[in-house]
């Protein structure tokens, strides 16, 4: 059989399928609320680990107190000083 019997239905509903702009806004914009609601948290987290490190805290106790592995810590701890 070639592909195109082997995928008739696929290529059936890609030929038919009708684009819908507010469906697809709707999509893009979840994802984007997404997208800054994780980036938000990630410079929350990154703030903490600052404050805790500048505190006196050690990346392993910084480690135990936001539950993140030391490694996680430490990379963050490396981004944000190589970023300010």
């Amino acid at each position: 059989a070639d592909y195109l019997s082997e995928n008739k239905k696929e290529l059936f509903n890609m030929i038919n399928f009708e684009f819908n702009m507010d469906d697809a806004k709707e999509v893009w914009q979840e994802e984007a609320r997404e997208d800054g609601l994780k980036q938000g948290r990630e410079e929350m987290t990154m703030e903490i680990i600052n404050r805790l490190y500048e505190s006196g805290f050690s990346v392993e106790r910084i480690s135990e107190l936001i539950k993140y592995p030391v490694e996680q810590v430490k990379a963050m701890f490396q981004r944000s000083v190589t970023t300010t």
